[in-house]
């Protein structure tokens, strides 16, 4: 029975895990649409541990919204006794009334309330026996082999299970929560809020907090003006930022449910906090050691420093080579001297010219904690191109970085396997147009761009030099696939002399 109810379990995570890739690698809207409202359909069958799986696949990244095609909230009759369970006295002496939920979630659901003192509350309720359901369906996962592309990747499957356990066990416990949450609101910057909690209402499956009434962030990005946006942009780049490197806990739930906005001030309302994470104060030293070495092309051991955060570098040996450039794809719009329009960026498709399959070394040397903080991240970038935002990244985290200049050259990297440099990173793609007039060779062309533009080499070549390219069946293509796949190193792209003209294009 428990062997079945695991083939049962893992089916429901891989046709999760296959229509999330399906709309991440839509080509077209309506390919995209129609993967999305299947993983949607998909999610609304579930609740407990299938649908929190279900967040965790998607990351943020391909907004994804659970239940909103599926299973509507539980009648409040039928979660009253959760609600009056966990209270020695009668409800009716906190709650003087209760509304109906207006949307389910995976563990729990909302209902506005008011209480006998007058004051509107939102009370966040665990669904019957859901703590019973996760614990089982929990053993059950234990039961997945790690066969296939898990083991070809080398995938802590059971990492990734222990994470995925302690991250339940923390939101299961709504009055831990509370407490997170106090603590947590205090460290919000100006621009960002949270409820106030009810503590002595609050218990293990209640969760009782100031009522915060807030439209959603996609209504919000379409009221509010370029300027506005690009506030409130910034304001949650800053709020990743702090957590991250001078706080070390991240808010590891981006779901867009837990945001809300007052279109009138801008600000943003952020109502969950079951999903918070520590993370280890020299892992994220080594984050940013990492990102200052790429933004000023240090010689420093890209491998090194990710190892110094938890990853495997065995395993990221394997792609060594592409490392440095991988690294500077991920976290471009800090790197890019001016204002960054997240329309424009395109990260997995680039990813994928770059490494194929083989990015899954990138994924599976992480470790399993790893997740929450990309699961942040993706969050961050889906809010943020939600917003339609244009923002200059790397004044968010300068002052950081001069904070902590000292903590960071002190850091001790160990020795990794194979031998990178985020000084071989190319930074320009330069192209030189020179023409021999009286014996002299004179320069007629000096173009600079960002070495980003190799993926694009075809475009920026004289019509009459690619025909003739392409009559010595030279491929552009080819070459800019191939140099990317390598790193994008710097030396050069390709030479061409035809008459008296001639042609130099390389990184640099």
């Amino acid at each position: 029975m428990a062997l079945l109810k695991a083939i049962r379990t893992g089916w429901t995570y891989a046709r999760l895990i296959r229509g999330v890739k399906k709309v991440r690698q839509a080509t077209d809207k309506h390919s995209e649409q129609r993967a999305r409202s299947w993983v949607q359909a998909l999610l609304g069958e579930q609740r407990g541990l299938a649908a929190k799986i279900g967040q965790f696949i998607d990351s943020g990244s391909t907004s994804l919204s659970i239940n909103e095609e599926g299973l509507p909230p539980l009648p409040l009759s039928e979660i009253l006794p959760v609600l009056q369970a966990n209270y020695d006295e009668d409800i009716s002496t906190i709650f003087k009334h209760i509304e109906e939920a207006q949307q389910a979630a995976s563990i729990g659901q909302v209902h506005r309330a008011q209480l006998t003192t007058g004051e509107t509350v939102a009370i966040k309720i665990q669904y019957p026996s859901i703590r019973t359901s996760i614990q089982n369906e929990l053993s059950a996962l234990q039961l997945i082999p790690n066969i296939g592309p898990l083991k070809k990747w080398g995938i802590d499957l059971h990492g990734y299970r222990q994470a995925l356990a302690t991250n339940l066990q923390h939101e299961l416990d709504y009055q831990q929560e509370a407490h997170n949450q106090q603590q947590y609101i205090t460290t919000l910057p100006t621009g960002l809020r949270g409820p106030r909690v009810y503590s002595t209402f609050c218990r293990p499956q209640v969760l009782v907090q100031e009522w915060l009434p807030g439209e959603s962030l996609s209504k919000a990005a379409k009221h509010w003006d370029q300027r506005t946006r690009n506030r409130v942009g910034s304001t949650l780049l800053q709020h990743f930022f702090q957590h991250v490197f001078v706080h070390h806990r991240i808010h590891a739930d981006p779901h867009l449910g837990n945001y809300g906005c007052d279109l009138g001030s801008s600000t943003v309302y952020l109502y969950d906090y079951g999903s918070l994470t520590d993370i280890q104060p020299t892992a994220a030293q080594a984050m940013l050691r990492l990102i200052r070495s790429l933004a000023y092309r240090e010689d420093d051991d890209p491998i090194a420093l990710l190892m110094l955060a938890g990853f495997n570098g065995t395993t990221l040996s394997h792609i060594h080579q592409q490392i440095p450039a991988l690294l500077h794809e991920i976290f471009l719009p800090l790197f890019t001297p001016h204002p960054f329009a997240m329309t424009d960026w395109k990260p997995g498709q680039h990813i994928r010219n770059m490494l194929g399959e083989s990015s899954w070394y990138f994924r599976s040397a992480g470790p399993p904690e790893f997740m929450l903080l990309m699961r942040a991240w993706n969050g961050l970038l889906q809010q943020l191109t939600l917003l339609r935002c244009t923002i200059h990244w790397w004044p968010l985290l300068q002052d950081i970085l001069i904070e902590q200049r000292q903590q960071l050259d002190e850091l001790h990297l160990p020795t990794a396997p194979t031998v990178s440099s985020c000084a071989q990173l190319s930074k320009h793609l330069r192209v030189r147009v020179c023409e021999q007039t009286g014996g002299i060779q004179r320069e007629k062309v000096s173009l600079t761009m960002p070495a980003a533009a190799i993926s694009n080499l075809a475009e920026i070549i004289e019509p009459e030099v690619l025909k003739r390219l392409h009559e010595r069946k030279i491929d552009l293509q080819a070459i800019s696939q191939t140099i990317i796949k390598n790193g994008s190193q710097p030396g050069t792209v390709f030479e061409d002399t035809h008459d008296k003209k001639s042609i130099r294009v390389w990184l640099e």
